[in-house]
């Protein structure tokens, strides 16, 4: 099957192999706005105007589910952001809480950039961001103002190649990771929705790939 066949490939919607993997595997139906379906940087700066008069139609569907071997909770999440007939912003994402204080501000891209917008050309202010690229092909990005000994375990953390190989799987293709404040998301951005449940299989997969990893950078191991 060729890209184009895969990307048009008929069936159920991407809206419905979510509610099919979400049924399978036990999560539970959740109601969140629009802006909490978006990744923290981009939710923060309100890429989309989703928060002001003449806010974009949007759409979109989230589940609860219980993430790693800690079964910290998380949601689960596809957003549809209609600007116009010809224009739509496309999120699915996982999106979870780590402990007050535990986190470095970062961006990971993980074979998808995390692209580009006005809004988003100051997310790692005041400083900015150091710019690392990993083993496996992985771009990292901390903050200046990041702890230099913390930055350099995330940087050297065993498991960036796996969290590569997992996040180019021929369903999902690429996405980044982030954090912001206490909250981790791993998503992709596109321009129409992706078709396919194997898709969400490795979104989360790739989820629960980065809290290992994140808790083996805390642990010290």
């Amino acid at each position: 099957m060729g890209l184009l066949d895969f990307i048009f490939q008929r069936g159920e919607s991407a809206d419905e192999a979510l509610l099919a993997v979400a049924t399978a595997r036990g999560w539970a139906a959740c109601s969140r706005s629009g802006m909490a379906m978006l990744p923290p940087s981009h939710a923060a700066a309100d890429v989309h105007g989703l928060g002001g008069r003449g806010a974009p139609h949007c759409a979109g569907r989230s589940f609860e589910l219980a993430l790693g071997p800690q079964h910290r909770p998380a949601v689960v999440s596809h957003l549809e952001i209609t600007v116009s007939d010809d224009q739509e912003h496309v999120y699915d994402m996982v999106t979870w809480q780590r402990p007050a204080g535990t986190l470095l501000r970062f961006e990971a891209e993980l074979g998808e950039g995390a692209g580009q917008h006005h809004r988003l050309g100051d997310r790692f202010n005041p400083g900015g961001a150091a710019k690392h690229r990993l083993p496996g092909g992985a771009v990292l990005r901390i903050g200046r103002d990041a702890d230099a000994e913390r930055a350099q375990t995330l940087c050297a953390a065993a498991g960036w190649s796996e969290l590569m190989q997992l996040a180019q799987s021929p369903a999902l293709r690429g996405c980044v990771a982030e954090s912001l404040g206490d909250r981790v998301a791993v998503y992709s951005w596109t321009g129409m929705p992706r078709k396919g449940q194997a898709r969400w299989h490795d979104l989360v997969a790739v989820a629960e790939g980065l809290e290992a990893l994140m808790d083996s950078c805390e642990s010290g191991a």
